[in-house]
């Protein structure tokens, strides 16, 4: 390939050959400078794109999702001024009988919408309860008991002073036999939330339900005590130990306790799945159960 302005084949270019080149070359220099001088940051095509990092600091910064599952326990929080959020699992529970045992499967789900950034309403049902029909082989299936709440955040967690929100949820007898109340059963809790050192956190329910028994209304003081572990290291999972329990107050009702442990885990900030496994500790209680959940947020201010 002969390339102009050079001597090829030992021959000498003419004057004009010459001229023409310094022009050419001339106009090459001043075409390529904007393209030499343009830094290659502001590329937009080298330049990958990246989600952006959260300011914790920026009041419009919603930050991470936060679920009221899956343990027994609700967060002090709320959702974010119009966002709204689902919250849904696959529930199945074990309570070994005498005789025999009985294996139940619901879909307990919340929906929850932020009216403003300290307050939200909250729709919540199992949707549909499997259980095994007397008959072997068959499984009959029914729905499950609605509830309505609200929910209002009064304090957010500044040192040794806890998230403190107010939670009240009504259920409703909307559902069959065996997964039916067949009374309207008011609950209320104060829920506090404390971060501690070394990626460690402190949650607490404190409150009363009004069941129906044989003997009429009752109170029952309910109590969760739970304790989560979330370090950098492990990348947005969060691992979580608690205690639940309704004493009932001045009958002879039964008594539940139990110890639940799990895991969740966050994904690019509003999705979170997350594991729930139940042990019970008294007569009162399911012997175990084990939920696999999945929660997502969307829309807000």
């Amino acid at each position: 390939t002969i390339v102009p302005g050079l001597v090829t084949g030992g021959d000498r270019p003419k004057v004009s050959d010459m001229r023409s080149s310094r022009w050419l070359l001339f106009a090459s220099l001043f075409l390529a400078a904007p393209a030499m001088a343009q830094d290659p940051a502001e590329d937009p095509i080298d330049d990958p794109v990246e989600d952006p990092v959260p300011d914790p600091t920026d009041p419009s910064d919603p930050g991470p999702i936060a679920t009221d599952r899956p343990g027994a326990g609700n967060a002090p929080t709320t959702v974010p001024q119009w966002a709204f959020q689902l919250e849904t699992s696959v529930n199945w529970a074990y309570t070994d009988t005498d005789p025999g045992s009985v294996h139940q499967v619901s879909f307990p789900t919340l929906l929850r919408f932020g009216l403003l950034d300290v307050f939200e309403v909250r729709l919540g049902s199992s949707l549909l309860g499997l259980y095994p029909d007397p008959a072997p082989g068959f499984h009959v299936a029914n729905p499950t008991d609605t509830s309505l709440g609200l929910k209002i955040q009064l304090l957010e967690n500044v040192g040794a002073i806890p998230a403190l929100g107010l939670v009240s949820d009504v259920y409703f007898p909307s559902g069959r036999d065996p997964f039916t109340a067949d009374t309207v059963n008011p609950d209320s809790r104060v829920a506090l939330s404390w971060s501690l050192p070394a990626s460690f956190s402190l949650g607490v329910n404190l409150g009363i339900d009004v069941p129906e028994g044989d003997s009429g209304r009752y109170g029952r003081f309910l109590y969760v005590a739970n304790v989560g572990w979330a370090p950098a290291a492990l990348g947005g999972v969060s691992l979580f130990v608690e205690t639940f329990g309704l004493v009932p107050l001045g009958v002879d009702e039964d008594v539940v306790i139990q110890v639940d442990w799990g895991a969740t885990y966050v994904i690019r900030r509003v999705y979170q799945v997350d594991l729930f496994v139940q042990h019970g500790l008294t007569d009162g209680a399911t012997d175990l159960q084990v939920a696999l959940g999945f929660s997502a947020r969307f829309g807000g201010a």
